[in-house]
């Protein structure tokens, strides 16, 4: 049985991400245990690849800052994030959704985020291309935008390398038994001693988590995403319309990147497109994104993921009980 210090469970960006800080800070006897036969082949694969620190709560207001500075950092570092802080541009044309606009800029501003606050004059100077009907207020923050997921990790997984941190992949842990002194995972690959687990799972942290008897509160919510084909041009900020849902992003080769998320959708395990998806995004819109509007969309050139949801939108962190 092959015995380290930490066992990750996950190896997304998330599991990644936490094995290359582990040997940063000298703990390099660390494994990660992939399901797929390539890390980075879950959610991350699927993502949109967004960045941004334009949250509603101050837990992960911070917590966003300190994803950006890293992620910059890593950019710096390795040039393989594919990082474009284009902003993301918030807008609304609603009374409320000002007033929640507005809520969230003061608590943003109030954590040391340098958001601004867009009349619908700047926020059209922004983004030329929407429909300034009864536009009424955005907020922009430059350093948000978006990045390449796989190069993401990539960047992760070379650096671990470096640090001499093993990844087991086609590694789906079977099951975990808690024993004096640490635990014991059972794999395709063979067994694991760890004193530590990690469960970086994402939207499968809750069964990791129940192999142990530790309930987590995380479901797996699929979101879909749509590609627009048009001309290549300059990059935009990443542009949600709060009245609708809708958020899209010029693409770097050119054409564009349409997400749009019902918050009603219950959670499942299904990765293929929802048939409801684009028709409700064709829906929608055109009510800021009339360029977009009548596109032809083929369902080939769209796809879904699994995020991992929990009850109050936030991250859980730290130590389970017991």
């Amino acid at each position: 049985m092959k015995r380290v210090e930490v066992a990750v469970v996950g190896g997304g960006v998330i599991g990644l991400s936490v094995a290359r800080e582990l040997g940063r800070r000298g703990l390099t006897d660390v494994l990660v245990l992939e399901r797929e036969p390539a890390v980075g082949q879950g959610s991350s694969a699927r993502a949109n690849g967004g960045v941004r620190a334009q949250f509603t709560t101050r837990p992960n207001v911070e917590f966003s800052l300190r994803s950006i500075e890293e992620l910059e950092r890593l950019e710096r570092e390795t040039g393989l994030l594919g990082f474009h802080q284009v902003g993301y541009l918030l807008l609304t044309g609603t009374g409320e959704g000002e007033r929640a606009l507005r809520a969230a800029f003061e608590l943003q501003r109030g954590l040391g985020v340098g958001v601004e606050w867009l009349s619908p004059e700047e926020v059209l100077a922004k983004a030329p291309f929407l429909r300034p009907d009864g536009l009424r207020a955005g907020t922009f923050h430059p350093r948000d935008g978006f990045l390449d997921p796989h190069g993401v990790v990539r960047a992760y997984a070379e650096a671990l390398r470096g640090l001499g941190i093993e990844v087991w992949t086609g590694a789906p842990v079977q099951g975990i038994e808690r024993g004096t002194g640490g635990y014991r995972l059972s794999t395709p690959r063979g067994a694991v001693g760890a004193a530590w687990v990690v469960d970086a799972a994402g939207a499968w942290a809750a069964e990791v988590a129940a192999m142990v008897g530790v309930k987590v509160p995380v479901a797996p919510v699929r979101r879909n995403l749509a590609f627009v084909r048009d001309e290549p041009g300059p990059l935009t900020p990443m542009c949600v319309d709060l009245d609708t849902g809708v958020l899209a992003r010029r693409e770097v080769s050119g054409g564009w990147v349409l997400a749009y998320s019902d918050p009603a959708d219950p959670p499942g395990w299904d990765t293929s497109l929802d048939p409801a998806f684009l028709p409700a995004l064709a829906e929608r819109v055109g009510n800021r994104f009339p360029h977009l509007e009548g596109r032809p969309i083929d369902p080939r050139q769209c796809w879904a993921g699994l995020y991992p949801e929990t009850p109050d939108h936030h991250a859980v962190i730290g130590e389970a009980p017991g």
